[in-house]
Parts: C-alpha cells; sequence; structure tokens
C-alpha cells in the first residue's frame, strides 16, 4: 500500500530533469536592407496610417497592389526621391 502511494505520488508531482548545455547556434538567415537604402520607388499607405503597407519599385506594381486591396482600403501612392 505505501509503495503504491510513493508511485501516484512521484509520478503526480511532474518533476522534470533539466540538463546543462550551452546555448544552440541558429542558423537565421541576414535580415534585408533597411527600407531606405532598398531602390524602392513607391509606396502604397493607408489615407488613416502614418505606416506604409508596401514598397515598390515601379508604379505599375504599387498600382496594381492598390487596385487589389481597393475593396478594404482607400490606398494612396507616394513617391520617393
Amino acid at each position: 500500500m505505501k509503495i503504491l502511494l510513493i508511485i501516484i505520488m512521484c509520478s503526480s508531482i511532474g518533476c522534470t530533469w533539466t540538463f546543462h548545455r550551452s546555448p544552440m547556434k541558429l542558423h537565421i538567415p541576414q535580415t534585408p536592407l533597411p527600407r531606405l537604402e532598398t531602390p524602392y520607388q513607391y509606396y502604397v499607405i493607408d489615407e488613416n496610417s502614418t505606416v506604409p503597407d508596401a514598397y515598390f519599385e515601379t508604379k505599375e506594381e504599387a498600382e496594381n497592389y492598390k487596385k487589389y486591396f481597393e475593396e478594404h482600403h482607400t490606398y494612396k501612392i507616394v513617391s520617393m526621391k
């Protein structure tokens, strides 16, 4: 009876064994260049926002993005110079 009680107590406590290891080295790709250094010429921003939603190299790409989301957003295209 005592052995059964000890087994139940040990299994219900939920103790774990922790191994002390050196930190793992993750292979994370390098982050892209900041947006100001990339060759984007146009960005699309919602009229009620202060942060651009997307960046594009050509005005045609920006227009396509604006047309695709025109049902739910009121975007404007701004040119970077």
